[in-house]
């Protein structure tokens, strides 16, 4: 006799909670969330449940085959039905994309696009010739173009952002002084030009 889906959801919540279960499972549900362990929570539970369903399906049928022909039961993983996307799909989707859209997650965009990666690049900078106006021109405006995309994926990834307002706050005000570097950098570049 089949659970009802309140027992179902009882259990993968329970399983959510504890953030015990699947492992694999949630592993998907994070790399899905982009790290928000609330909304992993919510993805693991409807995913679980779908689990569940479908091994509950798949093992009453394979138990009464092979009640019929002799042998011991097998139980299949349940196949995608669609609510879990396939590693190609999510690998092909566009990083750039995710970036400017905050599909990464605050804090992710925030310390590895707004502040690790362009510190080691500065760091990598640090010997090049600025003797040349067109080279300071160049990289001005590739700076820019850079920013222009970490701060709207910053702001956007600071909207989803479901943790403490603190961090939304700061995040945004980080955004608008960051405005007012790549306009501080655009009247340097017409100075120069």
């Amino acid at each position: 006799m089949a659970m009802d889906d309140k027992k179902l959801y009882q259990q993968a919540t329970e399983e959510a909670e504890n953030e015990n279960g699947d492992v694999a499972l949630w592993a998907k549900a994070m790399a899905l969330s982009s790290g928000d362990r609330e909304k992993a929570k919510y993805n693991y539970i409807k995913f679980r449940v779908s689990e569940l369903i479908e091994e509950q399906r798949i093992g009453g049928v394979e138990t009464q085959a092979a009640g019929k022909a002799g042998h011991e039961p097998k139980i299949s993983p349940p196949p995608n039905n669609g609510t879990i996307k396939d590693d190609k799909e999510t690998s092909d989707s566009n990083l750039l994309l995710k970036l400017i859209n905050g599909d990464f997650g605050l804090v992710k965009t925030y310390w590895l696009y707004g502040v690790i990666f362009p510190a080691n690049l500065s760091m990598l900078l640090v010997g090049v010739d600025f003797d040349s106006t067109d080279t300071l021109v160049f990289l001005s405006i590739m700076t820019i173009i850079y920013q222009v995309v970490v701060l709207l994926g910053v702001w956007r990834a600071a909207n989803k952002y479901t943790g403490q307002a603190l961090w939304v706050i700061l995040a945004k005000i980080w955004v608008v002084l960051g405005w007012g570097w790549n306009l501080t950098i655009v009247v340097a570049i017409i100075g120069l030009i």
